[in-house]
């Protein structure tokens, strides 16, 4: 064990900027803590020297801290890893703590070094939390180019908002023309018992006209209730929503005609959960959903073939453009997005072989095993004849998108296909690009594509 000298550590003790203490170890009393420590936590010396370190844990900490004190005592640096600690005031914070034994005034004691990491935390958190939202705007513009039914729409981007978004619950509810009480359409996460607690509903005097849900469509507006526990607003059904674990909500409208006949909602189980940052991405989400909705609900045939490819109903060259620009304007730093344009060969003299009609059947039947054997996020489009286009978003390195025309696309493609009492085995050919390094937009990743393809026929090569 350390035994300094008393004026040593005493200067050095004192004059540190990060909270240090000395503890008995028997005891668990403080015997000596110093200025650092005295300003950060709030307690005077005499009050820190009259406390335990029992006294500055979250009493559902102590259980480990008992745990850990039961370890026995090794005479090296010891570093515990984070501990939540409280201060006078109540604030809670992080710390991380790092530790030593040592004898002091001739008694078995530690010394902590206890560095705060609170701000650095939450910032990590924030990140992590954004980049989450990131991944969700993107597996839902995935979703808008490839699903074309407004109920399977909102079912996928429920799922997405769970699972990658790390939300608790997601739910959407829809009011029907010129109805005031709504219903829940989808939603993913939690258990079917909070989902039946939902009340829609647009009448003003209903105990559950306060629901952030409710106020979101009543007032055509976002609402956020970033604590449950504290909106006096939700007083009324707080009770509910916090048994469910519903600690901050957010409510967003869905208009895409002008008149609300939507909101969607994200459920989390942490106060606080969404601020200025977040909001503005879900406020973006909000506008594509907006879009993918007015979309599908207009009856026009025209209006649906200027966006999708009426036989496979794919996306066509022009919404596949447009995502592949949306993929590029959201990639991230050190993410790249790749694009594979596919052509199977010899299709001309397939159709006039077996007649067009079977021609057609084998590009539904490609269109279909593509969109299975895709990963999540990608976007699949048919730009003309017997070539299919794919981006995909947040590739790391150029390997991975090789992978997956090698090993998911070509190897999908390349196969036997059962076309009513015909059997035919394709093969098909690629041409890949990648952003940045390839083009800064999405025109120029398709020529680099279209050119690379060009390439790959004349040299025999299953993709360039």
């Amino acid at each position: 064990m350390i035994q300094p000298s008393d004026a040593g550590f005493s200067a050095l003790f004192h004059a540190h900027p990060v909270p240090m203490w000395v503890y008995d170890l028997e005891t668990l009393r403080f015997v000596a803590v110093n200025a650092a420590a005295i300003v950060h936590y709030g307690y005077s010396e005499a009050e820190f020297l009259a406390m335990t370190i029992r006294d500055i844990r979250l009493p559902e900490d102590l259980a480990r801290l008992d745990a850990n004190l039961r370890q026995p005592q090794v005479p090296s640096i010891e570093k515990s890893g984070i501990w939540r600690h409280v201060t006078k005031d109540g604030t809670r914070i992080q710390v991380e703590i790092t530790s030593h034994p040592l004898w002091f005034n001739e008694r078995s004691c530690r010394f902590v070094l206890a560095h705060d990491v609170t701000e650095r935390l939450l910032a990590q958190d924030k990140i992590m939390r954004l980049s989450r939202i990131y991944a969700v705007s993107s597996g839902v513009n995935a979703a808008i180019a490839r699903i074309h039914t407004r109920d399977a729409l909102f079912d996928e981007v429920c799922r997405i908002a769970v699972q990658v978004g790390a939300f608790k619950t997601a739910w959407i509810g829809v009011f029907e023309p010129d109805a005031l009480d709504g219903r829940v359409a989808a939603w993913c996460g939690g258990d079917r018992r909070s989902v039946d607690r939902v009340r829609l509903t647009l009448r003003a005097d209903s105990i559950d006209s306060a629901r952030p849900a409710c106020v979101a469509a009543r007032e055509a507006r976002t609402v956020i209730c970033n604590d449950v526990s504290t909106d006096p607003g939700l007083a009324p059904v707080a009770g509910d929503m916090l048994e469910d674990d519903h600690r901050a909500v957010a409510a967003l409208p869905l208009a895409p005609a002008g008149r609300v006949d939507a909101v969607m909602v994200f459920i989390a189980d942490t106060a606080g959960f969404f601020d200025a940052e977040e909001l503005k991405l879900l406020d973006d989400l909000v506008g594509d959903l907006n879009f993918a909705l007015q979309f599908i609900d207009n009856k026009e045939r025209l209006s649906y073939l200027a966006y999708y490819d009426v036989l496979t109903g794919l996306a066509n060259a022009r919404l596949f453009e447009d995502r592949l620009g949306q993929f590029i304007h959201s990639a991230q730093a050190g993410h790249h997005v790749g694009v594979i344009l596919v052509n199977i060969d010899r299709f001309t003299q397939f159709n006039d072989a077996l007649g067009r009609h079977m021609g057609d059947a084998l590009l539904k039947q490609v269109a279909q095993r593509l969109d299975e054997a895709l990963p999540g996020g990608a976007s699949l489009a048919r730009t003309g004849g017997a070539t299919f286009a794919i981006a995909i978003a947040e590739l790391t390195q150029d390997a991975d998108l090789e992978h997956i025309v090698d090993g998911r696309v070509l190897a999908t493609i390349n196969q036997h296909f059962r076309l009513g009492p015909h059997e035919a085995r394709v093969q098909a050919r690629a041409g890949l690009a990648l952003f940045p390094r390839d083009g800064s937009d999405a025109e120029r990743l398709i020529k680099h594509a279209e050119a690379a393809l060009q390439s790959a026929k004349r040299l025999g090569q299953p993709y360039l």
